[in-house]
């Protein structure tokens, strides 16, 4: 039976509670307090700050604790399993959002230099959105797999999320360079982090299919690209919804953000009811009886080893005399010449 991940069971619903506050907050703020006349083609400004700066900071709290998860939990090790079919759904949404907006993209530049292989398309802006759109296919192809494979080591699977999270990089950088917000605009910096937060989210996830997981920091990145996600999209959704303002570079982007929330909020759920590996008691017992024994060994085996070494030490040392020069049991001629009884007289010499 799975069991229930503790610690990632208390942070979710307080990140999620945080969320949904913040959300409100910030939907409120822009129905009532957002002016829509003035600014240009913006329409970013609001007439009042107080709602708008709780939603805010909640916001940011929220993901001061989210960050926290990775100091806090130091014992997290969830099972992982991408096969469970509450992600299908989300995964087609935000592959059919990244297409629609990659072909976007490549329509842009078309309309901007005429043709896509002609010299005028050789603009830093054209070239910019071209390796967007290339990008946002290979991400689209990267959620697609959700549908078709439940592998969680997969080299595929783990460079098609390093795909996806240069795309949302770059995306990223596509709108603090677009000139249609001013950079300052506070809507356009709050989608400018959620897709920071969840290209980081996706490069963690890409680790876990190169079998090289951190799992705390996958889900302290993971919790803030939520709540970032829910923050940015779902208030622009209600305000396009209501009054036909679209607050966001786009609709496509607003659906993209909506995917990602859901994606994202999937994947801490799977995790969250898959539990966390436990080790078997007796297991861990004979693992340290293993280690234990593996230790004596080495040491067994260095002390035979030196033993060895100082034998040989001490038999060198019998084998020289004290000038060092290494002593013969066999005696040389010319040693012998010099032993007294082995002397031969000269009357002996002469009687031969």
């Amino acid at each position: 039976m799975k069991r229930f991940s503790t610690k990632l069971g208390i942070y979710l619903p307080l990140i999620l509670t945080a969320t949904v506050l913040a959300v409100a907050f910030r939907t409120v703020a822009t129905l009532s307090d957002f002016d829509f006349e003035s600014g240009t083609a913006g329409l970013i400004y609001y007439k009042s700050g107080a709602l708008i700066g709780i939603a805010n900071w909640t916001a940011v709290a929220a993901i001061v604790l989210s960050l926290g998860f990775i100091f806090i939990a130091r014992s997290f090790n969830p099972r992982v399993s991408f096969d469970s079919p509450l992600t299908y759904v989300p995964s087609g949404a935000v592959a059919t959002a990244l297409i629609f907006i990659s072909a976007n993209m490549l329509y842009t530049a078309k309309e901007a230099s005429g043709s896509l292989i002609s010299r005028e398309a050789l603009t830093f802006p054209n070239i910019l959105l071209i390796i967007l759109a290339v990008l946002g296919i290979a991400a689209a192809v990267n959620f697609s797999l959700n549908l078709f494979s439940e592998k969680v080591r997969s080299t595929a699977r783990a460079s098609f999320s390093i795909l996806s999270a240069l795309f949302l990089a770059g995306y990223a950088a596509f709108l603090y360079f677009d000139p249609s917000l001013p950079k300052n605009a506070p809507t356009r910096i709050v989608d400018e982090m959620t897709y920071l937060f969840a290209a980081v989210f996706f490069l963690y996830e890409a680790r876990i299919s190169l079998g090289r997981r951190l799992m705390r920091a996958y889900v302290s990145f993971g919790l803030c690209a939520m709540l970032l996600s829910a923050y940015s999209s779902i208030p622009t959704l209600i305000v396009y919804l209501s009054k036909g303002s679209m607050i966001s570079h786009s609709l496509a982007e607003c659906v993209l953000t909506l995917s990602l929330f859901v994606y994202i909020l999937l994947r801490l759920c799977m995790l969250l009811f898959s539990g966390e590996d436990k080790i078997n008691p007796v297991t861990e017992a004979i693992k340290a009886i293993a280690n234990e024994r593996q230790s004596e060994i080495l040491e067994r085996r260095e002390e035979l080893r030196a033993r060895d070494n100082n034998i040989m030490v001490e038999s060198s040392e019998e084998d020289t005399d004290p000038e060092g020069e290494e002593a013969s049991e066999v005696l040389p001629y010319q040693q012998t010449l010099d032993i007294p009884e082995l002397q031969i007289s000269e009357s002996e010499k002469n009687e031969e």
